[in-house]
């Protein structure tokens, strides 16, 4: 349009020459005729240039927030690669014990990270809606200037822009993302939790045993009394250590089922070795239980059947005695 100025401008000069110059050439039609139509090349011209200014300005604005979109979903896509990749790195570390709670920071770290990233997603979506609005008004400006050309184009209807099936793509791939690093970091709270109920439950169980095994051993080998009152002292020490024993059961149960807890949760991403140590640790506090309530078990029957057996034994001397006492009260008098 700018390059054709000169030759608009040099006919509309030849017009305004000849529209002076010619009136005794030519009727006053074929002036006017003339001057219709030098003022409809103007018009047409100057609405042409003003309309292709309007447009240049608008493609010109689009294209800047096209770039910016670009810019912005290539580095948001760019980010999504990686994070899916950490994210992958994190599932498999998940059931390496020895680190869970340093696991379990570094997740939650990453968490927020990824949900920082919410307003990386919100500003890619104002640009694409920038760059569709900046495209719709363009569009507005060339259905105006279609509509005015003498043989009046059809319009032409705006249609699905690829902008906003990538602004899906990418929001899609992010709420997926997010759900899965929350499922991550749900996960390995879990298992942080359930490694601590079951490093208590052993702990416990562990110290327990530590402080009762040296107390059944020693009534275990206490050797049986000679008067029944004794044999009934260490009877009523054994069934009360027992009953202790009894009543402790729970703090093995719990450990058991702490371990079992916990590698439920692992959901089987765990090395051979760390589920054999899971299932040995509390299987070994189980035997150990086992032997020393057996153990407790027999003394104190063994114990019952010795109280009984010297307490006949006791009536029995006491009967003989008393008669003896009689027999000689009665050989007095003889």
């Amino acid at each position: 349009m700018e390059a054709h100025a000169r030759p608009v401008n040099q006919s509309l000069n030849q017009v305004r020459q000849i529209v002076s110059q010619g009136g005794e050439f030519l009727s006053a039609d074929e002036i006017r005729t003339l001057e219709d139509r030098g003022a409809e090349l103007k018009m047409r011209y100057d609405r042409s240039s003003d309309q292709t200014d309007k447009l240049l300005r608008k493609v010109s604005t689009a294209l800047e927030e096209l770039h910016k979109f670009r810019t912005e979903i290539t580095n948001f896509k760019t980010w999504l690669v990686k994070t899916s990749k950490l994210a992958e790195d994190k599932e498999r570390l998940m059931a390496n014990l020895s680190r869970v709670q340093a696991n379990a920071d570094t997740t939650r770290e990453f968490l927020s990270d990824v949900i920082a990233h919410q307003a990386d997603l919100r500003f890619i979506t104002m640009a694409a809606q920038k760059f569709v609005d900046e495209s719709m008004e363009y569009l507005g400006v060339l259905n105006d200037f279609r509509d005015h050309l003498p043989q009046r184009l059809q319009r032409i209807e705006p249609t699905e822009l690829l902008v906003k099936a990538e602004v899906m793509e990418v929001t899609q791939a992010y709420q997926d993302l997010m759900r899965r690093v929350n499922k991550l970091s749900d996960k390995m709270g879990d298992i942080g939790n359930k490694q601590k109920d079951y490093q208590d439950a052993v702990t416990k169980a562990k110290a327990w045993l530590k402080e009762v095994e040296p107390k059944a051993t020693k009534i275990i080998n206490e050797p049986l009394g000679a008067e029944p009152k004794t044999v009934e002292d260490q009877l009523g020490r054994a069934k009360a250590l027992n009953n202790d024993v009894l009543a402790n059961e729970r703090l093995v149960q719990h450990a058991l089922q702490a371990a079992s807890s916990l590698l439920a949760a692992l959901e089987g991403d765990v090395t051979e070795v760390e589920r054999n140590n899971l299932e040995s640790v509390p299987a070994e506090i189980q035997d150990r239980y086992n032997r020393l309530a057996a153990a407790l078990a027999d003394k104190c029957q063994l114990l019952d059947n010795a109280l009984v057996q010297s307490q006949g034994v006791q009536e029995a001397l006491d009967t003989l005695a008393n008669w003896l006492g009689q027999a000689e009260n009665q050989l007095k008098y003889v």
